[in-house]
């Protein structure tokens, strides 16, 4: 329940709805019960954004920072090293993420950045997996 423009609001939460979408590895369950929207669309533009390709971090993840990133192209997985200098980097190629609050709009505003000498195969996929805060 909530105050509305009219008077008290109420809505029921989707349980069923929360339950079938935590079965997806990628999702975003919002409360409507308020009058300002934008936090949710925002989580939700995030979370399919995330799907076209986009590098933006979607979650806030844990500090110290733990992460795994791997590049994969057929069935060869190569795991990747954090960069030791940005784009200066001696451990090339590796990752790092780096602050971009004009193109992530999302709740961390980072963004994974791939440091390399030579262009990747054209059928790389870069896949990070971090530690969520709690």
């Amino acid at each position: 329940m909530y105050q509305g423009a009219a008077g008290p609001e109420v809505a029921d939460p989707g349980v069923r709805i929360g339950q079938f979408l935590n079965q997806f590895v990628r999702n975003t369950f919002a409360t409507v019960c308020q009058q300002d929207l934008s936090a949710p669309l925002v989580q939700t533009a995030s979370v399919i954004s995330g799907l076209t390709g986009s590098s933006c971090i979607v979650e806030t993840l844990a500090t110290p920072l733990d992460c795994v990133v791997t590049e994969e192209v057929g069935t060869t997985v190569t795991t990747l090293p954090m960069c030791n200098n940005g784009s200066s980097s001696t451990n090339k190629p590796c990752w790092e993420l780096v602050d971009d609050p004009v193109n992530c709009l999302g709740i961390s505003h980072l963004k994974l950045i791939v440091q390399r000498n030579q262009a990747p195969d054209p059928s790389a996929v870069i896949v990070a997996r971090c530690k969520l805060a709690s």
